[in-house]
């Protein structure tokens, strides 16, 4: 093995630990995000959308209750948005910031704020499970 080869293989390694460091991040983020959202109808769950850019405002008129395929949709866009410069995941409807306020007693203390404040440690653990890999 050469040098070059030596680097070359650890800068792939480096760009798999990320790739599935910012999937990982994506997909955790959005599934607390989807599971903590009150849910009357299943529409507020199913306008968490991931992207390069902010939901457009006024959301969809999509509904999933339990949640799982927002979030089959967000690891769909976790895959191919790795190397983005940015990620976006945001929820376009009109009176997500209401719920988020704590309007709904399904979740009284909100979804976003509850789940920025574990981000560090979603990191932690995600970044512990890909030193071996």
């Amino acid at each position: 093995m050469t040098a070059t080869n030596d680097a070359r293989r650890i800068g792939l390694k480096i760009d798999r630990k990320a790739d599935r460091l910012v999937r990982g991040l994506v997909l955790e983020t959005t599934g607390r995000l989807v599971k903590r959202t009150p849910v009357l109808t299943g529409r507020a769950r199913a306008n968490w959308q991931v992207g390069t850019k902010p939901a457009k405002k006024g959301g969809t008129d999509k509904k999933d209750r339990g949640g799982s395929a927002t979030i089959a949709g967000a690891a769909r866009a976790a895959r191919q948005l790795a190397n983005a410069a940015r990620i976006f995941i945001t929820n376009g409807l009109p009176y997500i910031a209401a719920l988020d306020k704590g309007s709904s007693s399904q979740a009284p203390n909100g979804m976003v704020s509850t789940t920025l404040a574990e981000l560090k440690a979603i990191t932690r653990k995600i970044a512990r499970s890909l030193r071996n890999v």
